[in-house]
């Protein structure tokens, strides 16, 4: 659950009172992503980006939606952005990618 789900979420559920999830495995049953499309309209870090919009589902509930921008040429991630929902309130996550031109 640690490296699938990531720390943060287990360090939520740890603040709550509940173990950490899933340690044993199991991530294709228990998280899902659902509603996926692409949206012409949304406005990413830079121009000329493909947004792939989607939700998140874990144990069947809805947990988040995020947005993906994609690099068109590469079709390699470039930056996402996830509002995920807590009984108390919503976490916005947002994360950019940097690939360099060299591979090995």
């Amino acid at each position: 659950g640690l490296t699938r789900m990531g720390i943060l979420h287990n360090l939520a559920r740890l603040t709550a009172g509940a173990a950490p999830d899933h340690a044993s495995g199991g991530v294709r049953e228990w998280v899902r992503v659902e509603d996926i499309e692409i949206d012409p309209a949304a406005e990413g870090p830079r121009a000329g980006l493909l947004a792939l919009r989607f939700s998140i589902r874990v144990s069947g509930q809805h947990a988040a939606d995020a947005t993906l921008w994609l690099d068109p040429a590469s079709g390699l991630p470039v930056h996402r952005e996830q509002v995920v929902s807590f009984p108390g309130g919503q976490m916005l996550v947002t994360e950019s990618y940097e690939f360099s031109a060299e591979r090995e």
